[in-house]
């Protein structure tokens, strides 16, 4: 199996080849499906798995954010809105993240200190002695 993703990346694959070399979801050919992307304007490009596997996680690193100050009432809100996911005190700093993936294994993490609030994206495994640490260098 091939990929087809576009350039520059934006995250995802556009489609992938059948066995028989023709592209998933068309009757076309590889060579025709390009052609018809650059047509098009696309930049299409075809990558081995390894390569798509690197390409998303620079991606998913890309969009880790370092924590940024919210209010309070922001805080209370993003608490609320869903169920929080791992929430939980650590080093004297109060985490969760929302439940719903904004991508991969990223999510909105949210962390208290006193009246001090912090927002930021982040990887929904991330340990908290890493998450604190986040928190501590903002």
């Amino acid at each position: 199996m091939k990929y087809i993703i576009r350039e520059p990346f934006p995250g995802y694959v556009e489609t992938v080849t059948r066995e028989d070399g023709t592209v998933m979801y068309t009757d076309l050919t590889l060579d025709e499906y390009l052609t018809q992307g650059a047509e098009s304007g696309l930049n299409l490009r075809v990558v081995e798995e390894s390569e798509v596997d690197a390409l998303l996680q620079a991606h998913y690193d890309s969009l880790v954010t370092e924590p940024v100050p919210e209010t309070v009432e922001d805080w209370h809100d993003a608490l609320n809105v869903l169920p929080p996911c791992r929430w939980q005190e650590y080093a004297g700093i109060e985490f969760f993240h929302v439940s719903e993936r904004l991508t991969g294994n990223l999510v909105a993490w949210h962390a208290r200190r006193g009246d001090q609030c912090w927002t930021f994206t982040d990887q929904a495994s991330r340990p908290f002695a890493e998450l604190a640490d986040k928190v501590n260098n903002a």
